[in-house]
């Protein structure tokens, strides 16, 4: 499970800039380590009726894990870029609930072992928007 932010501004009413960034929580019984990625946030804003609406955003950045398991014992370095799309439904006026879907893909930088493609594939989450948009 990861949590994280993210962070931004929206520009003319359909497009967000900013920065997110998430860290892995690793399960009670796990070997494995923790990992974590971040980076440049762009958010395209779609049309909504009511208050339902619909976006769609990219990740581009860089992240890094680190390998507690006995047999690894070492940390990787690796890029990352996630797309997503999201439902938006606004229940007060400074709120809003967003159910989403994502697809994370990582490239390795300069690793031997390569474990950070574990970290590529879809995933599902829900965010707490706070703001106008």
């Amino acid at each position: 499970m990861y949590v994280g932010g993210r962070g931004g501004i929206v520009l003319w009413d359909r497009l967000a800039v900013g920065g997110g960034g998430y860290i892995g929580i690793p399960e009670e019984d796990s070997e494995g380590g923790t990992a974590g990625y971040g980076g440049l946030v762009i958010e395209v804003l779609g049309p909504s009726v009511g208050a339902i609406g619909i976006s769609w955003d990219l990740l581009l950045g860089a992240g890094g894990a680190d390998y507690d398991a006995p047999t690894c014992g070492d940390s990787e370095s690796f890029l990352v870029a996630e797309v997503g799309v999201s439902l938006n439904v606004r229940v007060a006026e400074f709120l809003t609930v967003s159910p989403t879907v994502r697809y994370l893909q990582t490239v390795p930088l300069a690793s031997e072992t390569e474990r950070s493609n574990d970290l590529t594939g879809p995933s599902a989450g829900l965010q707490l928007r706070f703001g106008r948009f």
